[in-house]
């Protein structure tokens, strides 16, 4: 879900949009990578789940959302759409940058649980990287601020700017733990 409130709200949006699914994404793979990194969480007692479930359940999230993303891959750019399955959206490069930034992420943390989806993850770095336009602007990017639009805009977003980034980085220290650069 895009937004969701308890009690419910107005505003409230129950579609899966993809910039909302990137954060998530990307926050659970903060999240594991503290867990992971966090040698004394390991044996705290105060905490009410041990070490391997917890992260058992991050891992699960994780995956539920980069098969939603692949499942609903299905715009003739390569780029996911804003609101995943629906197709009066256009496929955009923001949500679908840091869901594939998070990817690499996941794999260097885990490649027994991340690794199968770096062929897709590979794939769509290339797609994006094909929409840096010669100003260095990466689009077309969903519209951060009216959400609802579904024209991306050309110009980018300063968000999407940040995901490349991410991207770029994820993608180079991959690279790097794996011995290729």
């Amino acid at each position: 879900m895009h937004i969701y409130s308890n009690p419910i709200q107005a505003f409230d949006d129950y579609s899966p949009w993809s910039t909302s699914n990137g954060w998530a994404l990307w926050g659970i793979t903060r999240v594991l990578a503290t867990l992971i990194h966090w040698k004394p969480s390991r044996q705290n007692p105060w905490h009410p789940l041990p070490y391997e479930l917890r992260k058992a359940e991050l891992v699960l999230y994780a995956t539920e959302i980069i098969d939603a993303a692949i499942r609903t891959d299905d715009h003739e750019s390569g780029l996911l759409r804003n609101y995943w399955s629906n197709t009066s959206y256009s496929g955009e490069t923001s949500g679908m940058t840091l869901i594939t930034a998070a990817v690499y992420r996941l794999a260097a943390l885990d490649e027994g649980s991340f690794g199968r989806y770096l062929i897709w993850a590979e794939k769509k770095k290339k797609i994006v990287g094909a929409c840096i336009g010669r100003d260095g602007v990466v689009g077309p990017a969903a519209n951060a601020l009216n959400y609802l639009d579904a024209k991306p805009l050309k110009g980018g977003s300063a968000e999407g700017q940040a995901f490349m980034l991410e991207l770029i980085a994820a993608s180079r220290d991959w690279d790097i733990m794996k011995g290729r650069s």
